[in-house]
């Protein structure tokens, strides 16, 4: 199982089913629910795509806890975007 962070219009997505892995076992986790919409016409995330802020680890989900083999995320520690709290949600979505 494999959590994308800030999945966006889903480009994460699109690459990993590209490389062979199966896009049911693909999460996705955004803020936006524009992108989110973007991204479930993509199809490359069947998983479940979760519409939720980041960056507050004492409110993240605890059914996502220890769920996940890999946690991946591009460009969400940019510049105005989170800050380093995210990696404690990281953490808690690891197996």
């Amino acid at each position: 199982m494999i959590l994308d962070m800030g999945c966006g219009t889903g480009l994460v997505g699109e690459e990993l089913v590209k490389v062979g892995f199966d896009s049911k076992n693909i999460w996705g986790i955004d803020a936006s629910q524009g992108m989110l919409d973007v991204t479930s016409k993509k199809q490359c995330y069947g998983g479940e795509l979760i519409h939720m802020f980041l960056g507050q680890p004492a409110s993240f989900r605890h059914d996502l806890y220890n769920k996940f083999d890999v946690v991946t995320a591009a460009g969400i520690l940019a510049e105005g975007h989170l800050m380093s709290e995210v990696f404690d949600e990281m953490l808690h979505a690891l197996k």
